[in-house]
């Protein structure tokens, strides 16, 4: 849906409020989340057209859901009851980047009513599981997201915003800052592109973990600022192996496993992973000094490597045929066809429920005294690890900085006349002309990034959203998760093999005529742990509306609760809008 569309609907709804109806009790096929629209207390009227955007479920007891929607108004559901009942409350969209509301929600395992839920401009809390939303105030920086957040054992809620942490005991009542002992750079500040100025911390806390043994033990990873050189040169010389960078972000793939490690480091001196034993009084840097994604499980800390190199790294070892590939079209040479027929191959639906990152994993038992390279997880800490890297990586990037132009970019000026001085306004024929405004080079390194991976790619070309996803109802319940079948991988990979052929390179699904295949997926259930699956019957279009207005549901999302499980089911119709609804399966 564009984004100047989901403006026009805000502005057009202001002035009504909704009451949302219960969900249908029949489960199994997918139902539109209705509501009733009031305007002036006098006029009413029902819908069905809601556009939801994410799903949130408390895996404990209680079985708290919450559904943020962007239609007819943007806010969020709560319901405390598998969608019999809802409450709604008003939250602003977020338009900068891809639409939403919230970015990340923790549910609060000590006490079923309270969740906290970061959005774009601030951090809320609930008291009565969903019902309502107060924000809690941090005296940080005015109009700066928050990164990242964590909940510890003694309920205390630590909050990254930049390069600041803050603390609450006491649910948002008092914020108090901790300092955090890391050599920083101060604040840069640059004018973008219509001359505003911009502040920019020289670097950002990225993820934070509390031990769940020690209350007092706080990890927090730290990201430094990207390097100025554009993503897809550093790239081109990891592929190439053609420099020092690329070798040591391939280095860390080689590191021995499972054997206590001295040091390990990447990048930037300040990146890694930092630790407090007292709430944050005393910080000490831990032998991990790499950009990472924390985690825990099993009574162990777990880190992925973050930094989009390594994670490169990591894809192109994993991948080598798609790295070689994607290597000679970044050289312009001719595309090898069968390198990327051979990189698609079907992974097994196993493989892609669990797949375990790609980057480095590394693993301290000790508190972050030392780490150890991790290779080749089990079943349950790679489903551990996507389930809690997938929860925190809602993420701002970084400001981009403007094109710095050298002399050899400036105007020459008009023939006859002789060039103008490099910086100063160009005069012609008496007349002042304004400077073009400075250039902002567009970040290409998610999209770099997805050409690495066949899923990611796949998914592109296909439903564009992860094709494969995972919820748990609590540690040791009901695992539920979707998959591609088979059929409809290779339909997607003979799709993207006539793209790249009509177009002489590989692309990110742009112009390629996605299969439109309304029983390409899979919806499994899990009561072993992952061990053995079965299929969730489901019932998509039993009507044929869906079909009627092209539209081919798959599954972009997926919650679970104590009492079902949600698919958020995406799709466009022929003229290319946007529907996504839900779909539910009980745990009973």
């Amino acid at each position: 849906m564009k984004l100047s569309s989901v403006l026009a609907l805000a502005a057009l709804s202001g002035c009504a409020s909704y009451r949302y109806l219960p969900l249908p009790a029949e489960t199994g096929t997918t139902t539109p989340l209705s509501y009733q629209a009031t305007r002036a207390l006098v006029f009413g009227s029902t819908g069905d057209d809601s556009l939801v955007e994410q799903i949130f479920s408390s895996p404990a007891g209680g079985g708290t859901t919450l559904v943020t929607v962007m239609r007819p108004t943007s806010g969020v559901l709560a319901s405390r009851d598998g969608g019999a009942s809802w409450s709604f409350t008003a939250f602003p969209l977020d338009l900068r980047a891809t639409p939403r509301v919230l970015r990340e929600v923790i549910f609060d395992p000590a006490d079923i009513n309270r969740i906290y839920a970061r959005a774009f401009n601030g951090l809320y809390l609930s008291t009565d599981r969903g019902q309502s939303f107060g924000q809690i105030a941090i005296n940080g920086r005015r109009g700066r997201t928050i990164d990242a957040f964590a909940l510890g054992p003694d309920g205390t809620l630590y909050i990254g915003q930049g390069d600041a942490l803050y603390a609450t005991s006491d649910r948002g009542a008092t914020v108090d800052p901790i300092p955090l002992a890391i050599p920083l750079a101060g604040v840069t500040t640059i004018k973008n592109a219509a001359g505003e100025e911009i502040k920019i911390d020289p670097v950002r806390i990225r993820s934070i973990l509390v031990d769940p043994a020690h209350a007092k033990t706080v990890y927090v990873s730290i990201e430094p600022e990207p390097p100025a050189e554009n993503f897809q040169r550093r790239l081109i010389g990891l592929l190439d192996d053609a420099t020092e960078e690329g070798r040591q972000a391939r280095g860390l793939l080689g590191l021995p496993p499972e054997k206590p490690l001295e040091k390990v480091a990447f990048g930037d001196r300040r990146a890694g992973v930092y630790v407090t034993h007292d709430g944050g009084r005393v910080w000490q840097k831990t032998p991990l000094a790499v950009d990472s994604w924390l985690t825990s499980h099993d009574g162990a800390i777990y880190a992925v490597a973050a930094e989009p190199l390594v994670t490169a790294a990591g894809l192109a070892v994993r991948y080598p045929d798609l790295a070689r590939a994607i290597g000679a079209q970044l050289h312009e040479n001719a595309f090898d066809f069968e390198l990327l027929r051979r990189a698609c191959a079907f992974p097994g639906r196993d493989a892609l429920i669990a797949s375990a990152p790609a980057a480095p994993i590394f693993r301290s038992s000790d508190e972050g005294k030392s780490w150890s390279h991790l290779v080749n997880p089990d079943f349950s800490l790679a489903l551990a690890l996507r389930r809690s890297f997938e929860q925190q990586r809602s993420r701002d990037a970084w400001p981009p900085r403007p094109l710095v132009r050298g002399p050899e970019e400036h105007d020459l000026g008009t023939p006859g006349l002789g060039p103008d001085k490099p910086g100063q306004p160009i005069h012609r024929n008496g007349l002042k002309r304004r400077e073009p405004e400075p250039a902002i080079p567009p970040d290409l390194t998610v999209p770099l990034l997805s050409l690495l991976d066949p899923t990611t790619l796949l998914g592109n070309v296909g439903p564009s959203v992860s094709l494969s996803g995972l919820a748990q109802t609590d540690q040791n319940g009901v695992l539920w998760a979707y998959a591609p079948t088979e059929a409809y991988w290779a339909q997607l990979t003979e799709a993207l093999m006539r793209a790249t052929r009509r177009q002489g390179e590989l692309s990110q699904g742009l112009g390629v005529e996605a299969p439109t295949a309304p029983n390409g997926f899979q919806l499994l259930r899990s009561d072993d742990g992952g061990k053995t699956w079965t299929e969730a019957p489901a019932t998509l279009d039993r009507y044929g509306i869906l079909a009627a207005r092209g539209i081919a549901p798959y599954p972009e999302s997926i919650a679970a609760s104590a009492l079902q499980a949600l698919f958020l089911m995406s799709g466009h119709d022929k003229a290319g809008h946007l529907w996504k609804q839900l779909l539910r399966e009980p745990n009973h």
